[in-house]
C-alpha cells in the first residue's frame, strides 16, 4: 500500500473552491500512457466551499522524478495526458452533453512536498457520473437480453460523445457506467481521445472493440495476428 499521507485532507482552487478528499474509488496505481509517467488515484471528494454540497471526483496525477539514478527528469507538469483530459472535460462542460463527465476545477502545484523532489501533483475535479462500471457489474454474466439493452443504450452514449467531437481512445467495459435507475450509459476516462472522423463503424465492431460483444475465431494463426497473405 502507497503512502499518501502527503496528500492534503482538502484541496483548494480558485475562485473560493475547495474540496474535501473522500473515499477512494481506485488504488494507486503507475501509469505510462503519457509523458511524463505519473502514479494515479480517484477520490470522491465534496465540495466543501463556498457551500458543503456536491460530490464529485477527484483525479490525483503525481510524478516522482527518479533523480538519484536520473532515469526520469523532473517535470513540472501537466503531463500530455492531463492536458488531453482537461481539454475533453472542457468539450463535455460546454456542450452540457450527459454522456461524459464534466469539469469542475483543475491545478497542478509543483513541488508540493519534500518526498516530491522537483516533481508536481495535478488535481482534477469532474462531475460524478451515475452508476458503476460494467467491468464491476460484471457484464458477461448478464442475462443476453440485458445486455442488448445495456449495448442500445451505450450506443446513444457514444453518440453523445462523438457529438461534442470526440473519439474515445481508451475503450474497455471498465470505462463504460451504467445506471439501472435512469437506464443510461456514460463514458470516462479520457487521458487519450482524437477528434472525431464523422465516420462511426459498424455496431457490431464497436461493441467488440469495447468488449460489449465477443470477436468471432479468426479462421487461422495467421489472419489471429493480422498477418496478410498473398
Amino acid at each position: 500500500m502507497a503512502d499518501l499521507s502527503f496528500l492534503p485532507s482538502v484541496v483548494a482552487f480558485e475562485d473560493g473552491l475547495a474540496f474535501e478528499r473522500l473515499q477512494p474509488i481506485t488504488d494507486f496505481r503507475v501509469n505510462h500512457d503519457g509523458h511524463p509517467a505519473e502514479s494515479r488515484i480517484l477520490y470522491l471528494c465534496q465540495k466543501i466551499s463556498p457551500s458543503r454540497d456536491e460530490i464529485a471526483v477527484l483525479k490525483v496525477k503525481v510524478q516522482i522524478p527518479d533523480t538519484a539514478l536520473s532515469v526520469t527528469p523532473p517535470a513540472r507538469g501537466p503531463s500530455d495526458t492531463s492536458i488531453a483530459e482537461i481539454k475533453a472535460l472542457q468539450m463535455f462542460s460546454k456542450a452540457d452533453t450527459p454522456f461524459g463527465p464534466h469539469l469542475i476545477a483543475t491545478k497542478t502545484v509543483a513541488d508540493p512536498n519534500p518526498l516530491l523532489p522537483n516533481g508536481y501533483i495535478t488535481y482534477t475535479v469532474m462531475s460524478r457520473l451515475p452508476g458503476p462500471s460494467l467491468l464491476a457489474l460484471g457484464y458477461w454474466s448478464m442475462p443476453t437480453e440485458k445486455r442488448q439493452i445495456i449495448q442500445h443504450h451505450f450506443l446513444a452514449a457514444l453518440k453523445g460523445i462523438r457529438t461534442v467531437g470526440i473519439e474515445p481512445g481508451d475503450k474497455g467495459l471498465r470505462n463504460i457506467l451504467w445506471d439501472e435507475a435512469s437506464q443510461r450509459c456514460s463514458l470516462v476516462d479520457f487521458e487519450t481521445w482524437s477528434i472525431f472522423s464523422g465516420i462511426a463503424v459498424d455496431d457490431e465492431v464497436e461493441f467488440q472493440a469495447w468488449g460489449l460483444a465477443s470477436r468471432p475465431p479468426s479462421p487461422n494463426w495467421w489472419a489471429e495476428f493480422g498477418i496478410k497473405t498473398a
